[in-house]
Order: C-alpha cells, then sequence, then structure tokens
C-alpha cells in the first residue's frame, strides 16, 4: 500500500507493507481510543514528479499495464504532463483526516507491487535530485 501524507509544510509518501483495509482499521481504532474524529472520503490525491528521473520509462509501461483493460474512471493511477519539465502522478484511494476541510491528512492506495515499487524508487530519486539541486544553489554553483 502507498501513503501519501500532506501536511501543512510539505509531501511525503511511504511504503507500507498493510492492506488498506487494516491500515484503516487500526487508525480509526486509534481515532477512537485517542477521542479524535475520523473523516474518511474516498477521492483522487495528485502530486508532481520531474521528467528526467530514470526510472520514469519503467514506470510509465507499468502503469500501461496496469490500465489495461481498465475504464479511465476506474483506473487507479494516471501520470500526465504538467510541462516541459514535470509531470503529475494521479491516484485513486481515500483521504483521512481531522475533518473534511483539513488539508492536512493521509491519502492511502493499493496499486500493483511493482507500480508501487516504481513509485516508490521514483519518490526517492525525485528526494535525492532535489538535495542536490539545493546543495548546488547552496554552494553557489
Amino acid at each position: 500500500m502507498l501513503k501519501l501524507i500532506y501536511t501543512d509544510t510539505g509531501f511525503g509518501l511511504e511504503l507500507v507493507e498493510q492492506a488498506v483495509e487494516e491500515w484503516l482499521q487500526a487508525r480509526l481504532l486509534l481515532s477512537l481510543r485517542a477521542s479524535t474524529s475520523f473523516w474518511l472520503d474516498p477521492g483522487r490525491a495528485s502530486f508532481g514528479i520531474t521528467s528526467n528521473l530514470p526510472c520514469l520509462s519503467a514506470f510509465q509501461q507499468a502503469i500501461e499495464r496496469e490500465n489495461q483493460a481498465i475504464a479511465p474512471e476506474n483506473r487507479l493511477i494516471e501520470l500526465s504532463c504538467l510541462d516541459d519539465f514535470s509531470l503529475e502522478v494521479s491516484l485513486r484511494g481515500v483521504w483521512i483526516a481531522q475533518t473534511s476541510d483539513r488539508h492536512e491528512g493521509v491519502f492511502v492506495t493499493r496499486l500493483s507491487d511493482r507500480c508501487e515499487d516504481l513509485l516508490w524508487q521514483l519518490w526517492q530519486e525525485a528526494q535525492i535530485f532535489a538535495s542536490l539541486a539545493s546543495l548546488s544553489l547552496d554552494l553557489g554553483t
């Protein structure tokens, strides 16, 4: 399962070795025991990645295989062009937050193992490239 974490200061992605249903059940129990609200909404989440990442073509092929016989409105994952340098990954899953109007929360989805692994790898590569770009700017090069 993929877990996307949206906070007021950023975004994170985790690969979790647990079924979505099990994770949601544990999260609901935690909210009940902690007496906090729990809002759940099936929907879509998106985030951007740069288009020059090394394993991008393998990821695109995995998406094509995953979406092969699925109607567009039922696809769990889509990749679209934002501009010459970036792409948008759009996922179908479940949004969890404290209330319906919160912008911070967690989004969970389950894709094929291949797509999840490649998306995780892309995410890690993007973080490395972002760190290197930031280091370059800090060093003035």
